[in-house]
C-alpha cells in the first residue's frame, strides 16, 4: 500500500489496514499521517487492559470481545508483546490465544514492543487511530505482563481496566505497586484460587485507605470459564452507552 494512498480505504479492507500499521511499526509513516491518525484516534473507544504476566488477561480479553460484540459491529485487539533482548523477536502469543474467535468484524493484532519501555509498542497510539478510521469501535489493547512502572497505557485509553490474580495480590505488593494508581477498574481474575478470599480483601484494604481509589469498582472472575466477565462487560457497556 502507497501511504499517498487516502485513509479512507482503511474501510476497503483489512489487508490495506495490516499494511499501514505495519509502516507505523516501521516508522516509515510521514507526519501528516501520524497526525490524522492522533486526531482519529478519538473517534472509538479504547479499553486498556493491564496486569501481571500471568493474570489471565488474554484470556479476559477474548471472553471480553465476546460478551462486548453486537450484531456486525467491529472491535479490534491489539496485543502488545516484550520483544527479547537478544534476538529482537518476540513471541506474539495473542494471535494464538485469540485465534478462534475471528471473523470478518474482529481484527487482531500483535505488536512487538521493540525495546519501548510503558508496556506497549510505539506504535500502538497511531494503530489505534488506523482502527477507527476504519471503522472498529471500540479497540482492546493489552499491555505486555506490567510491573510498576508499566503505566504508559493509561495515557491513551479511555478505560484502564487492571487484572490482579490472588497470587500477585499480596498486601505489600499492593501498598507499592505504582500500577494500581492508573485502574479505573479491577478485575480480580482466577477467583477459583484457594487464596482468592485474601487477596480480595487485601485489594479491598487497600481501596479504602486511598480516597481517590475507593469508588473503582471491583469485578470478580474465572476468566477460563468465562465467569463474571459478562457482567464486567455490561458494566464497560452502561458506562460508554450513557455517556
Amino acid at each position: 500500500m502507497s501511504l499517498a494512498l487516502p485513509l479512507t480505504h482503511l474501510k476497503a479492507g483489512k489487508r490495506n489496514l495490516a499494511r499501514l500499521i505495519t509502516y507505523l511499526e516501521n516508522g516509515q509513516a510521514p507526519r501528516t499521517i501520524l497526525s490524522a491518525l492522533d486526531a482519529a484516534r478519538k473517534k472509538s473507544l479504547l479499553i486498556g487492559i493491564t496486569g501481571a504476566a500471568g493474570a489471565g488477561k488474554s484470556t479476559l480479553s477474548a471472553h471480553l470481545i465476546q460478551h462486548l460484540r453486537r450484531p456486525r459491529q467491529k472491535i479490534a485487539f491489539i496485543g502488545c508483546d516484550p520483544s527479547s533482548p537478544y534476538s529482537g523477536g518476540a513471541f506474539l502469543g495473542d494471535r494464538v490465544r485469540l485465534g478462534a474467535l475471528r471473523d470478518e468484524n474482529l481484527f487482531v493484532r500483535s505488536m512487538a514492543t521493540r525495546g519501548a519501555p510503558g508496556g506497549i509498542a510505539r506504535a500502538t497510539p497511531a494503530a489505534c487511530g488506523a482502527l477507527a478510521l476504519a471503522g472498529y469501535n471500540p479497540i482492546i489493547i493489552e499491555s505486555v505482563g506490567a510491573g510498576q512502572l508499566d503505566v504508559a497505557i493509561k495515557r491513551w485509553v479511555d478505560l484502564a481496566v487492571v487484572v490482579l490474580a490472588p497470587d500477585h495480590a499480596d498486601s505489600i505488593q499492593l501498598a507499592k505497586a505504582g500500577l494500581l494508581e492508573i485502574a479505573d477498574l479491577f478485575v480480580l481474575n482466577k477467583m477459583d484460587h484457594p487464596h482468592s478470599r485474601r487477596a480480595e480483601q487485601n485489594l479491598k484494604s487497600h481501596l479504602s485507605l486511598n480516597r481517590n481509589t475507593i469508588e473503582i469498582p471491583v469485578f470478580r472472575t474465572v476468566a477460563t470459564r468465562g465467569s463474571g466477565v459478562r457482567e464486567l462487560a455490561r458494566w464497560i457497556q452502561d458506562r460508554f452507552d450513557s455517556q
